[in-house]
């Protein structure tokens, strides 16, 4: 590295690891060694790895932005910000820079769910409102993003009802989606199952579980642990067993993990019907959430459940119970739990304005992240973001 001086290679490399995503990128230029140093699969993931270890992670939201085409037509853009940890100020602001935008009927737009999951600074989206549909890879840092078209052999006036995953293949140093559709009626029960591969730019059929299928929750997402992609599931011969379904990446096959006896189910609204239940990664473990109260009347109480031993039945435990005790106010909703334990809330005011609310379980210290007036509430979800090199050119 001639342009390094008198510096030794090895200590170069080790302090440009240090250096954030934006900063990586404007020293492309210094040199053609150090552009092909970052180009490299050994830096790239290294400096993904040091970054995380580091604490360099950030609170994506994405924000959907409506722009009336007529009298019954919108169109959707999604903005991306990236907001810091400590003081929750703006990182990143990306306006005009989401993959793409959705014409949608009478913001018919808002009720579907575009968000499938996010791995190394990856972001995969599912615009299925489009035809033919479109799942878009997108790096929010590097402004970069691949759109894949779904496999062309599903039938989607038939199988309507499908979920989705992505996650990282660390065998092959490659990332896969998972496309899973399942059809019922009549007493039969149809499922077919997918995997795209980055690398090889292809599908090919993986068989689904036997008796388990997924359950379809509008208001969470997948979770990506250990190398593998989690879903809420049940169990089809079991009424009422639910279950969280495994994908192992690496080698393309499903797996169950059973729930204990004594986590509750879910309570349904009876005026929103869908029920209140959530997967998460938090503090390096399995977690999901489970409504123990949830009313029309703002009653709220979820428990958190971690799996202390990666695939061990009998490792669950109990966290935390958030109840209206944590809530920032009594017009606040839970959304979810972070990486590192935040609890996330919205809110709105007497003016109709919506922002983020953000606390521990054991800290009664807030956070507030609030928007403009012309943006709507991030109905997708907030999620802990690390960004990385990783390029999709």
């Amino acid at each position: 590295m001639a342009v390094a001086g008198d510096f030794p290679e090895d200590l170069t490399r080790d302090i440009l690891l240090r250096i954030p995503v934006k900063s990586v990128s404007r020293f492309r230029c210094v040199h053609k060694t150090w552009d092909s140093l970052f180009n490299s699969s050994s830096f790239i993931i290294t400096h993904f790895n040091n970054s995380n270890k580091k604490g360099h992670n950030f609170m994506m939201l994405m924000i959907p932005y409506d722009e009336t085409v007529d009298k019954n037509w919108y169109l959707t853009q999604l903005r991306f910000r990236l907001f810091t940890r400590d003081k929750f100020n703006v990182y990143l602001n990306l306006e005009g820079e989401a993959p793409f935008r959705i014409t949608s009927r009478n913001h018919v737009y808002s009720l579907f769910y575009p968000f499938v999951g996010f791995c190394n600074g990856l972001v995969c989206l599912h615009n299925y409102l489009q035809q033919p549909e479109q799942i878009v890879l997108y790096n929010p840092c590097l402004k970069q993003h691949k759109i894949i078209q779904p496999p062309i052999d599903f039938n989607v006036s038939e199988f309507r009802d499908r979920v989705l995953g992505f996650g990282y293949d660390s065998v092959n140093n490659d990332y896969k989606v998972v496309y899973w559709r399942k059809r019922e009626g009549h007493g039969i029960r149809t499922q077919l199952a997918q995997v795209y591969t980055l690398g090889t730019n292809s599908w090919r059929d993986v068989d689904p579980p036997v008796n388990i299928t997924f359950i379809k929750v509008p208001t969470n997402f997948q979770a990506f642990l250990n190398g593998s992609i989690h879903w809420w599931g049940k169990d089809v011969k079991n009424i009422g067993c639910q279950v969280i379904v495994s994908f192992k990446v690496c080698s393309e096959e499903f797996q169950v993990f059973h729930l204990p006896d004594y986590v509750p189910r879910p309570k349904r609204l009876a005026n929103l019907n869908f029920d209140q239940i959530g997967i998460y990664v938090c503090r390096d473990l399995l977690c999901v959430s489970v409504a123990t109260i949830c009313d029309q009347y703002l009653n709220q109480s979820y428990d958190i459940w971690a799996m202390g031993r990666y695939g061990v039945q009998e490792s669950w435990t109990r966290l935390f119970v958030v109840d209206n005790e944590q809530r920032p106010d009594p017009f606040s909703y839970f959304k979810g739990i972070e990486m590192n334990g935040e609890l996330v809330w919205s809110r709105t005011s007497s003016t109709d304005r919506v922002w983020v609310t953000v606390n521990y379980a054991d800290n009664e210290k807030f956070h507030d992240i609030k928007f403009g007036y012309d943006d709507r509430f991030p109905e997708f979800p907030v999620v802990t973001y690390t960004e990385s090199l990783v390029s999709l050119k």
